[in-house]
């Protein structure tokens, strides 16, 4: 199981189909931008949304609600609201955000299908990654926040794609440009990490 690299799962797909330049609004009411909420996909990538989803750990928290009671990662994570506005902006690292992303990937493609074979077609296949699960929820969404699994080995592909800025063999998986724009330090964070997973 790894929870990072189930994080950098996500954001390589999101890569791969372009989506991270998305400025468009996420849905966190019943309809798109209700009550004038605006996040945008690339809040989401950098934590810097503005969510109040709390990832703190206890006996009782957002995290473990999220993943083993609700049943629908990204529907809990939207209705935990915002935060005030003097903190929205702040980086503050929240695994439900990366449930959304992942949410947010599902609707982009037309065939349920289609999202359910995309990991495996777009990186665990060409990696090589023969011992890679990933796991959905009960809305048919990977749980990117937590729920992939694979062997040491295994793990060190998706980093060693890292090292190779989206290449692998002769093929590129993912673009260059990908990486070189969200792996800046995000000022936000006191440039202490990086977006998009990318955070040491």
């Amino acid at each position: 199981m790894g929870l990072t690299p189930a994080i950098r799962c996500v954001t390589r797909l999101t890569g791969l189909i372009g989506l991270a330049q998305a400025t468009d609004c996420v849905p966190l009411c019943s309809r798109p931008c209700a009550t004038g909420i605006q996040v945008t996909l690339k809040q989401l990538l950098n934590m810097q949304d503005g969510l109040a989803f709390q990832e703190v750990y206890g006996y009782t928290n957002d995290p473990s609600r999220m993943l083993f009671e609700s049943g629908d990662t990204a529907g809990y994570t939207r209705r935990q609201g915002m935060l005030p506005p003097a903190r929205a902006q702040r980086w503050c690292y929240h695994s439900g955000a990366t449930n959304l992303v992942s949410d947010m990937l599902r609707t982009s493609f037309a065939a349920a299908e289609d999202y359910l074979r995309y990991p495996w077609d777009a990186i665990f296949n060409p990696l090589g990654m023969d011992s890679a699960q990933f796991h959905l929820d009960s809305k048919g969404v990977f749980v990117g926040s937590s729920f992939a699994f694979a062997s040491a080995r295994d793990w060190a592909r998706l980093g060693q794609l890292r090292l190779q800025n989206g290449s692998w063999g002769n093929t590129t998986l993912i673009a260059k440009s990908f990486f070189a724009e969200f792996a800046e330090r995000l000022p936000a964070s006191g440039q202490a990490y990086r977006s998009v997973g990318e955070w040491c």
